[in-house]
């Protein structure tokens, strides 16, 4: 009697190991790519809660008018990237800008939040900001995959909160 394996024997364990490693590499993948894009939103979310208290609490300004922040996602410039900006004077200036690592925003969007009340306005005419009356969706698309979305919801009293997209 011969010791050993038939080459048909280990084509087959070869067979199985492959399909085993592609299904769980596939799912890998996928848990990586939700993990990535849920980081990127907490990012976001936390930069909207920051502005919404710098302004609350009028940090960098003792005067009674206070400073007002707010966030800009603008995807034409950059469509993973969002920025802070202090809108305290007629020029606005950028306090803190950061790139998303795993998604991209879906569209541009502007908000600013309202001293004392932290009420979300958004752009009117004339460059002025209006109040707003309804949420604002701002959707977050992973890179690489494009059907994974997260939508963040954010109140007209600046309250946040991360919806899963129905795509």
């Amino acid at each position: 009697m011969k010791k050993g394996f038939t080459l048909a024997e280990i084509v087959i364990v070869v067979s199985v190991v492959s399909i085993i490693t592609a299904i769980v590499g596939r799912g890998l993948s996928s848990a990586l790519s939700q993990q990535m894009l849920n980081n990127d939103v907490e990012r976001v979310v936390s930069a909207i809660q920051r502005a919404r208290s710098y302004t609350l609490a009028s940090r960098g300004n003792q005067s009674s008018t206070g400073r007002r922040y707010g966030v800009s996602f603008d995807t034409t410039t950059d469509p993973d990237q969002f920025v802070i900006y202090d809108y305290s004077t007629s020029e606005s200036s950028e306090v803190e800008t950061q790139k998303l690592s795993e998604s991209t925003f879906s569209s541009s969007q502007k908000i600013l939040f309202t001293r004392l009340t932290g009420v979300v306005q958004e752009p009117g005419a004339g460059g002025s900001f209006v109040d707003i009356h309804q949420n604002i969706s701002i959707t977050l698309t992973s890179k690489r995959q494009p059907t994974l979305k997260r939508d963040i919801v954010i109140s007209s009293t600046g309250v946040v909160e991360i919806k899963q997209s129905a795509s």
